[in-house]
């Protein structure tokens, strides 16, 4: 490509701001015009002349790439970069929610009511697993099956914690019951009716 037309063609793209695909496909239709405008009028002329024609044969490259710009539409260039950007977007955004749900904090759904007042059925909770759950801090443990059990953290000590409930229970031979603090997912942190 000769160097008046590159200078020509990146000034029009500067000004026409079009996504990186729209970008070459104009670029290379635009220099192959271009070049083979320069072989049938202008062959031997030198840079400038050659440069000096396309302008007026063109006008100001600025001006062009404005146009260029609406035919493709500014609307549309932006909607194809953000299209471009959603898929890692996306992952970061799974990626995030898996490491706070995992981590950090996760929701429960509370079906019994043998922690009524304090936790009614039917209610959702949200169990913060950051912090160690203190006398008294309603808490989410995993039983033996891997459910997850609401309960009030009577006593923690070390790696245990001794767990009941408020309200009736199934089996009240069981309660209070001890287990390892592994065991227990979180303290309950927020409760929404």
């Amino acid at each position: 490509m000769r160097p008046c037309v590159e200078r020509y063609v990146a000034r029009v793209l500067g000004a026409a701001a079009l996504a990186p695909r729209d970008a070459r496909d104009v670029r290379a239709e635009l220099a192959a015009h271009l070049e083979e405008l320069l072989a049938e009028h202008a062959a031997g002329a030198d840079e400038e002349e050659a440069l000096t024609m396309l302008t007026q044969e063109f006008g100001e490259p600025e001006r062009l790439g404005a146009e260029i710009a609406r035919g493709k539409g500014r609307a549309r260039t932006w909607w194809k970069k953000q299209l471009r950007r959603a898929p890692a977007a996306l992952a970061v955004a799974v990626g995030l929610m898996f490491l706070v749900r995992s981590q950090v904090a996760e929701a429960y759904h509370v079906v019994g009511a043998s922690m009524d007042p304090a936790v009614p059925a039917g209610a959702w909770v949200i169990v913060e697993k950051l912090s160690a759950p203190a006398p008294g801090d309603v808490v989410i443990y995993r039983d033996d099956d891997g459910h997850a059990i609401v309960a009030r953290a009577d006593a923690v000590d070390g790696d245990r914690a001794t767990v009941s409930k408020l309200g009736p229970v199934p089996e009240p031979e069981t309660w209070p019951r001890t287990l390892g603090r592994e065991r227990i997912v979180g303290r309950v942190w927020l409760v929404r009716r």
